[in-house]
């Protein structure tokens, strides 16, 4: 039994809803009132530029990763139809797998010259060579992540920095997903190369790993780890129906219209990364920017995942692409699975299983846990950009996920939930939870803040709503509120999750890897 089957009574969910449901549409409301006086003010000439005629407001500029990909977004879109047209050729020509294979192992790397440009292709081959010859020489995990760490260091020193933007940020993000497919696809040919030796030649290693990392629809941000990719490789026979893709098609271009049209009308990326304004501003609309801040960075990041799944899929390919929407979750640990399978997918098995599990480390079970989910969070502040206020979004993040795993040991301890329901009855049960979800809710939330923003900012949020940081042990009476809000946010959350469970992908049986074994080796 879990807390998703205990059910409370009808008009308590509706409240819920109701309530979650008005505070949502208030806080639109809210910044789309603020917004218009906003832009009507003397602003930063850099954060506004001139938008669509027909909307007839000025355009929001201060989202640099979506500027970036709506620059660069021709460019994608041109390397992958190419893509997909150089695929049908190959089937069209009929060659054999292996020279096929062989084909596009020179094909991809050249599309992704067209998407990201020659300079960050050629630096992921150095460093991928780099890794290649050190996993053949050394075949040790620790000297594949100890060059790996090197190169993520590398990134965010005056050795790149140099470059103008946007191509540093392109180049910063290129390497960074690069880097996470070396890693996995080395450490595979290591835990295999440890089994029976090396069971491929040379070239045809070097073949595999430019076929992984240089796949265009998943080159950056829909990452998937090696092992998935080789079985989404297998199953991709079964193909996807024309319906699916082309509602994948709708879905990528209704969200980029939308958060486009969001620029136009509503200024929260602005305003919350103003200082100025964040200080002056009314409460409700400071807790608004943060919501809707959040529900844009979603929106966005359902249109950029969904353009390469919507190409993978036109592959034949499975992606694991649907990002969870942040209105919905109340613990991140669910939102750390079901936002970027991908990257959590990889922290998993290339991170915390090697930490958690392994029998070297002379530390309990407990400990060790406890460790690997440090760590990965450190690798996590690393993979992201390594700032201050990124440092502070990781640290947060870290904190609530060992709430929730300290809370889950607890209840395996001592069978807490259980005792609650014989004890309190499930009603009172699930409220009771419902409280005791609150303090990871709020975690979450403040560190979307420093996400979002800087260290600046987040710190004038969280001193305005929260705390006074001259006598930290004083609570804001806007925190009392908010803590009744996040009591409804999260039954409602429990709520959604048992009437519509959040898509936690699960990876396909070790049999699927086998056959794609079969098929690549």
């Amino acid at each position: 039994m879990s807390v998703y089957s205990l059910r409370l009574p009808a008009f308590e969910v509706v409240s819920s809803f109701i309530i979650w449901f008005a505070h949502v549409a208030y806080a639109w409301y809210l910044i789309g009132i603020e917004s218009a006086l906003y832009g009507g003010e003397e602003i930063n000439q850099f954060s506004f530029v001139d938008g669509w005629s027909i909307i007839g407001r000025i355009r929001d500029n201060t989202n640099f990763e979506w500027n970036v990909w709506m620059t660069m977004l021709p460019y994608y879109v041109l390397a992958l139809v190419l893509h997909r047209l150089s695929s049908c050729l190959l089937e069209l020509l009929d060659c054999n797998v292996q020279k096929a294979l062989f084909i596009s192992s020179l094909v991809w790397p050249a599309l992704n010259c067209i998407a990201y440009g020659w300079f960050p292709v050629a630096v992921g081959l150095v460093y991928g060579f780099t890794l290649f010859i050190t996993t053949r020489i050394m075949t040790s995990l620790v000297a594949l992540w100890a060059i790996s760490l090197l190169f993520f260091g590398t990134l965010f020193s005056d050795v790149y920095s140099q470059f103008g933007q946007p191509d540093y940020y392109v180049f910063c993000v290129y390497i960074t997903y690069k880097l996470l497919q070396f890693i996995s696809y080395f450490s595979y040919q290591i835990e295999s190369a440890k089994v029976g030796g090396f069971k491929k030649s040379f070239f045809i290693t070097l073949r595999d790993g430019c076929l992984y990392a240089f796949y265009m629809p998943y080159s950056t941000v829909l990452f998937v780890t090696y092992r998935n990719f080789l079985i989404q490789c297998v199953k991709r026979s079964n193909g996807n129906s024309w319906r699916s893709i082309v509602l994948v098609g709708i879905r990528v271009v209704f969200w980029t219209l939308f958060c486009e049209i969001v620029l136009h009308i509503f200024y929260m990326n602005a305003m919350i990364v103003d200082v100025d304004f964040l200080k002056h501003t009314r409460l409700d609309v400071l807790c608004a920017l943060v919501l809707t801040a959040g529900q844009f960075f979603h929106a966005k990041y359902v249109a950029m995942f969904g353009l390469f799944a919507l190409f993978a899929k036109l592959d034949g390919m499975e992606p694991h692409w649907k990002p969870v929407c942040i209105a919905r979750v109340a613990l991140y640990s669910v939102m750390w699975r079901s936002f970027d399978h991908g990257l959590y997918t990889f922290l998993r098995d290339h991170i915390f299983k090697p930490i958690a599990n392994n029998t070297s480390i002379p530390l309990n079970a407990t400990t060790k846990r406890f460790l690997a989910i440090g760590i990965t969070f450190l690798f996590v502040w690393i993979f992201h950009g390594q700032s201050v206020s990124l440092a502070w979004w990781a640290l947060l993040n870290l904190v609530e996920i060992l709430l929730e795993a300290v809370a889950s040991m607890i209840d395996r301890r001592w069978d807490i939930f259980s005792t609650l329901i014989q004890t309190c009855g499930p009603f009172n049960t699930r409220r009771l939870i419902g409280l005791a979800i609150i303090p990871c809710t709020a975690l979450s939330v403040f560190s979307i803040v420093y996400f979002l923003s800087n260290v600046e900012c987040a710190s004038v949020v969280i001193e305005r709503l929260a705390f006074n940081r001259h006598q930290w042990w004083t609570v804001r009476p806007a925190l009392i509120y908010l803590i009744g809000l996040g009591y409804f946010f999260v039954q409602f959350s429990i709520e959604m999750q048992r009437l519509a469970p959040v898509q936690i992908y699960i990876d396909s049986q070790q049999r699927l890897l086998r056959e794609a074994l079969k098929v690549f080796y």
